[in-house]
């Protein structure tokens, strides 16, 4: 019988207390790679369904991660219908749209977005799946294998089994690869970006989250109001953005924004496409899927979701593969649609992408 991992507590600023798990039942194990949105909710919501669940995490929490930080709110909303209220640092409802500097349009939400800084959203999230029961094992050193319907995990001085593997480790993650679902993203899987979080003094700016087209190509830049802070940055479709550093200098400099490029960080966003996203006892959630909205970027929802639908396959690859895909399938037409008008009509872009965009905020298109 392999060896029970040490507790290796990586959590800075709160004291937990190791807790012993209990079963409801069926005993499987599950092993989440990651402690991301998509992780430790998939890790809280498998431990409620009576399994025992061990996230295996690299660093340490909280962490920074580069995000714009806008939560939609059918995210938050997911969240609160199983009784969890994360922290955030803003309700917005007005967007401002931009031709570089110039004002083409905005508009008011009924229902907010809300601004978080990513490090205390996602420790929130890992809080409470430790809070209930989740393991959580840290270690940069280690090494899977399938073996028969198993997963063995080792280090230089542990061994363990499980029965499920879930691969939460992001867009720069190698989970996909050592479960056999997928080799590596391929250039127009992606989107990619450049963010910097911090005090800059935009006070002569209003409390709209601002979305500024003409800089990127087939991309946009943005900025985000949260407490005392501002997220900005620029993305675009990674076969369009050779130039995008030079962009992202130019935003800055029109807008009067002083940031240095020391401070800039860089990151992918995988969009979705129809792929595999399981093979057998294995899954892929949040970006490690490749579940990223190619109309605006957003990930965390989908991150959020796919946690939930992994848990309603009842671990079943061809449920989960079915129900990604209809539940997803209709961003990847818009990706289509809008790249055709970004590409030959980008002015004409910024109205229609707005419409969408303002349609989706509420509710009205998935």
């Amino acid at each position: 019988m392999s060896a029970r991992f040490p507790s290796i507590e990586i959590l800075h600023g709160d004291n937990f207390l190791r807790t012993k798990q209990k079963f409801s039942g069926n005993g499987l194990k599950a092993l989440v790679i990651g402690a991301g949105p998509s992780g430790s909710l998939s890790a809280l919501l498998l431990l409620n369904k009576g399994l025992d669940v061990t996230i295996l995490e690299k660093e340490s929490f909280p962490r920074e991660k580069p995000c714009a930080g806008g939560l939609t709110n059918k995210a938050y909303s997911l969240l609160e219908e199983i009784g969890l209220n994360p922290p955030y640092e803003k309700e917005i409802n007005s967007f401002s749209f931009y031709w570089r500097t110039n004002l083409i349009r905005e508009f008011e939400t009924r229902y907010p977005v809300y601004t978080v800084k990513r490090s205390d959203f996602d420790y929130y999230l890992l809080k409470e799946a430790r809070k209930d029961g989740v393991n959580l094992f840290s270690h940069r050193d280690w090494k899977l294998s399938r073996v028969g319907k198993k997963f063995l995990l080792r280090t230089e001085d542990e061994k363990e089994e499980f029965d499920l593997v879930i691969g939460a480790d992001g867009a720069t993650g190698n989970s996909a690869k050592l479960l056999g679902i997928r080799d590596k993203w391929r250039k127009k899987d992606l989107i990619s970006t450049i963010s910097y979080e911090g005090e800059l003094d935009l006070s002569n700016r209003e409390e709209s989250i601002g979305i500024y087209f003409g800089y990127a190509k087939f991309g946009y830049s943005w900025i985000f109001p949260k407490q005392k802070v501002y997220s900005i940055g620029i993305g675009a479709y990674l076969p369009e953005s050779s130039d995008l550093g030079i962009s992202f200098q130019d935003f800055l400099a029109e807008n009067e924004i002083n940031v240095s490029a020391s401070e800039w960080v860089g990151h992918p966003i995988p969009l979705f496409r129809i792929r595999r996203f399981c093979c057998e006892n294995s899954f892929l959630v949040g970006d490690s899927a490749g579940l990223g909205n190619p109309l605006t970027g957003e990930g965390v929802y989908q991150a959020l979701r796919s946690a939930q639908i992994l848990t309603e396959s009842d671990f079943s690859c061809s449920d989960y593969q079915k129900k990604i895909v209809s539940e997803f399938s209709r961003m990847y037409l818009r990706m289509g649609i809008s790249y055709i008008f970004h590409k030959f009509f980008p002015k004409v872009q910024i109205k229609i992408w707005a419409k969408l965009l303002h349609k989706y905020l509420e509710g009205e298109i998935g």
